[in-house]
């Protein structure tokens, strides 16, 4: 149970209050986009007063930002135990494909909170959020474990992960705009094209 701003440690009734609070807001960022999740319409869903928000809260930035935390935890513990049950870079290359997208083809709203999140200045200024570079670093590694054990030819690294973490961002942009468009296919054929490009010959 987390503490107060004062250190008091919150009731039962108090930490109940504050995740009603965060799933409408997820719900209104999934609904209707970051910038149209305001206080009042929080409080609207919630059914409490603005006034009540701001008991458990200091400011929508605040709300908007536990929520892109949360969303960030829940996928990196995700990934996390995909990449490590992988047998070899290239089946981690995959694990890291599929676990983002099936995450996301479960999570609409996760994505948009991603999305949007993500790029906005308020929230990830001065604070400890994942940056695009961590995000590169992790398929930098894996391609270069893959380069030393003879799995992947000689390519750059780095480039290739912003590649590739590029693809999966578009991926969640048509998922957005296109409520048609099939994901987990999307995700076979990613792993398919980038295993084609990178793998060393004979593997």
């Amino acid at each position: 149970m987390t503490p107060t701003r004062d250190g008091r440690k919150r009731t039962f009734v108090e930490e109940a209050r504050r995740r009603q609070i965060l799933a409408c807001a997820v719900d209104l960022i999934a609904e209707h986009g970051y910038a149209n999740a305001t206080l009042a319409r929080i409080a609207e869903r919630a059914h409490i007063s603005k006034a009540a928000v701001l008991y458990h809260f200091d400011n929508k930035e605040e709300i908007l930002r536990q929520v892109l935390t949360e969303t960030l935890d829940e996928l990196t513990a995700q990934l996390a135990e995909a990449l490590s049950a992988a047998a070899s870079p290239p089946d981690a290359i995959a694990a890291y494909v599929h676990t983002l997208i099936a995450y996301m083809a479960g999570h609409p709203a996760g994505v948009r909170i991603l999305v949007e999140g993500l790029a906005s200045t308020e929230l990830v200024t001065g604070t400890n959020m994942r940056t695009q570079p961590e995000r590169w670093r992790i398929v930098a590694d894996i391609f270069a474990r893959g380069q030393q054990s003879g799995s992947f030819r000689d390519f750059d690294t780095h480039t290739a992960a912003i590649c590739l973490n590029g693809a999966i961002d578009a991926i969640a942009s048509e998922m957005l705009a296109n409520p048609d468009y099939a994901p987990l296919p999307a995700a076979e054929s990613l792993v398919d094209f980038t295993h084609r490009a990178t793998l060393a010959t004979g593997y």
